[in-house]
């Protein structure tokens, strides 16, 4: 594994000045997205430059990730997890943030864009997939980490489902507030999956930003 200063690391320095022990300083929302959309396209880079040590940086120790076959708790549930982009012969995995936002206190962001994936499929022909995703970004010292991720369908597409919350996170000024968790259904498609609420407070009411939902996949049936 790649260990000079990548890509990643360049880009995760220059754009957050982050650096341990550094004092916190106020940032307005406007502020807030940008550093949480420049941590992002950190993030895509250190796994096209095979950076883990970048990228695990960027994970929060007690993030959960959706993906595979169930939540990933932890960072070390997303390291294992992860693995497979940082081998020899990893797929080409990389993707770009298209919007944010922040809280007004300047702790909490969320971005969302789109991610494409190109691999060899089992009998050697180039495969690519590609989708949307939703990340929120909690602010630690003058750095940004991923606390919550999960695929981006829109949640109302997939019709009524039976949801178990994990995690929410609120911003220190209850203007923003992100929730995670599992779903069910009966019927119809995935029926097991993740999703990611992001809303805000304005005026007293609470406003959706964005309801994402991802499958999990499913066991391969045996032969």
């Amino acid at each position: 594994m790649r260990r000079a200063p990548s890509l990643a690391a360049a880009s995760l320095a220059a754009a957050l000045g982050a650096c341990a022990g550094a004092p916190t300083r106020p940032l307005d929302p406007g502020a807030a997205a940008a550093a949480a959309r420049a941590a992002d396209a950190a993030f895509s880079a250190s796994v096209v430059s095979r950076d883990e040590r970048a990228f695990l940086a960027l994970v929060a120790e007690d993030a959960v990730f959706a993906g595979g076959r169930r939540l990933q708790t932890g960072r070390d549930e997303v390291r294992a997890a992860w693995a497979v982009y940082f081998g020899k012969d990893a797929p080409d995995f990389r993707w770009a943030p298209d919007g944010g936002g922040a809280a007004g206190s300047g702790d909490l962001a969320w971005t969302t864009g789109r991610w494409r994936m190109e691999r060899k499929d089992a009998s050697g022909t180039p495969a690519a997939a590609e989708g949307r995703y939703l990340s929120v970004w909690r602010r630690a010292g003058e750095a940004w980490q991923v606390a919550l991720d999960c695929g981006y369908r829109p949640a109302d597409e997939l019709g009524p489902l039976e949801r178990r919350p994990l995690r929410t996170l609120t911003s220190a000024d209850g203007s923003l507030e992100a929730a995670l968790g599992s779903w069910t259904r009966a019927a119809g498609g995935p029926r097991r999956g993740a999703y990611l609420t992001v809303r805000e407070r304005a005026g007293g009411a609470w406003r959706t930003l964005h309801d994402a939902a991802a499958g999990f996949a499913e066991p391969t049936p045996p032969p």
